[in-house]
């Protein structure tokens, strides 16, 4: 199952997912808590780790790390929350796990 059809079966109609470069994607998910999204996040996760992609005579297998944040009411644009997203993305990575919430 390609990445794409794994979102679409983990997002819903009102949310929005945009590549914002390399392998990078930001997922809007409207009226939704910081709690629901590290739930969505998560399962989204776990689909990709036991998906793959034929690949020769092989299959590609690849990971996702998510960060996730919410976008606060003193934010005067996305930029900040974008931030917040990245350093929560890479306190995983570093650490060996997959997601982490704001801090």
């Amino acid at each position: 199952m390609a990445f794409a059809d794994i979102l679409k079966k983990s997002m819903r109609d009102v949310d929005v997912v945009a590549r914002v470069g390399g392998e990078e994607f930001v997922m809007l998910m409207t009226e939704t808590a910081v709690e629901e999204a590290m739930h969505v996040a998560e399962r989204i996760r776990k689909d990709v780790v036991v998906s793959s992609l034929p690949l020769a005579e092989t299959h590609l297998h690849w990971t996702a790390s998510f960060g996730v944040t919410a976008l606060n009411s003193d934010d005067y644009s996305v930029s900040s929350a974008l931030v917040r997203a990245d350093r929560a993305l890479y306190r995983p990575r570093k650490a060996g796990a997959t997601a982490s919430k704001p801090k």
